[in-house]
């Protein structure tokens, strides 16, 4: 795919360009207002390949493609799903991707004098440029490079523990229950009691408290204390994925939009998809990867209301909230 960000490949980029090392890793995108003045140019570049990134996604329609796309993501967890998502765009068979100091600093390698960059996202500029193991040479590569991140099977009990606290600043309690052995769990919002995702009780106006404010109650995620933290992991990245994706609604549409009118497949398909894209970011089999190719394998197309950009951005918050507390929440942004 040719980008067409005016004067992108004009010269070899300088290592100021590599300052941010694995670049935009985690957060989400800030809006575009809040580039500072001055920046017209950069925020032009930076909506530009947000803009292609998305019109590029129609291929990813077919079936095939999208799982292709999925598996993809899922290795690429060094950067954020958009990142990854653009280097597949411009180069599916890419195996590891670094900036040219990183590569240069680490692993005593440079690009090829025809080397292909390689375009992706990064905090206070518009994009820096990255290139494949395939695009450089110089010092032998150390064992095992190629698998550096294994699948462990295991999640830090920790990152369940910061997800379940993170989930507070968006009015989301996520409390335990002895359930049946077949039963992983559920999310509903706490307004509505003729709209669940799965089952469950209403309960009454209610307040949680996050970094000192009291917020209002807008959906209780409930999981099976029956089961290991590695199962409900993978249940609470689903149901969030369902929270995120705007299935139950939401408390402020800056946050995230509410998108209730969407078909059970399409709701399911997508929560499914963030949480495949999370686990396995996090080094986890998951459930949702038979989920995804038991229904991929059936379907020529995916679900015709899904939202791709939609997806990435939820599996993009909730990778986020496992790694670290995060700010609270404004009504503005």
């Amino acid at each position: 795919m040719a980008f067409r960000t005016p004067g992108l490949y004009a010269h070899r980029y300088p290592d100021s360009r590599d300052a941010m090392g694995h670049g935009w890793t985690g957060r989400e995108l800030p809006p575009m207002d809040s580039v500072p003045a001055g920046t017209q140019k950069q925020k032009d570049e930076r909506q530009t390949a947000l803009d292609e990134l998305f019109s590029a996604a129609k291929k990813y329609r077919r079936s095939a493609k999208y799982m292709e796309l999925m598996e993809f993501i899922s290795r690429f967890h060094t950067y954020s799903p958009f990142n990854a998502m653009l280097v597949h765009i411009q180069m599916p068979g890419a195996k590891y991707v670094l900036t040219a100091k990183r590569w240069r600093n680490d692993y005593g390698r440079t690009p090829l004098e025809d080397a292909q960059p390689l375009v992706m996202l990064q905090p206070m500029s518009p994009v820096m440029f990255g290139f494949d193991v395939s695009q450089t040479e110089g010092a032998p590569l150390p064992a095992g490079f190629f698998s550096p991140f294994q699948v462990k099977g295991k999640i830090d009990p920790r990152c369940v523990d910061l997800t379940i606290a993170n989930a507070l600043r968006d009015g989301v309690d996520v409390a335990k229950r002895s359930l049946g052995s077949t039963l992983g769990g559920y999310v509903r919002n706490a307004a509505d009691p003729g709209h669940a995702i799965g089952v469950g009780t209403v309960p009454g106006r209610q307040f949680v408290m996050y970094e000192g404010s009291s917020i209002p109650l807008f959906a209780r995620i409930t999981l099976n204390s029956n089961v290991d933290g590695s199962t409900n992991y993978g249940t609470l990245t689903h149901e969030l994925g369902h929270l995120y994706c705007g299935h139950v609604g939401t408390p402020n549409a800056k946050w995230w939009p509410a998108r209730m009118d969407l078909s059970k497949q399409a709701r399911e398909f997508e929560a499914e998809s963030v949480s495949y894209l999370a686990c396995r970011r996090a080094g986890l089999d998951t459930p949702a990867a038979e989920y995804l190719n038991g229904y991929l394998k059936g379907n020529e197309q995916v679900p015709e209301d899904i939202s791709l950009e939609r997806v990435l951005k939820s599996a993009l918050l909730v990778e986020q909230m496992g790694k670290e507390k995060l700010k609270k929440r404004s009504a503005k942004e």
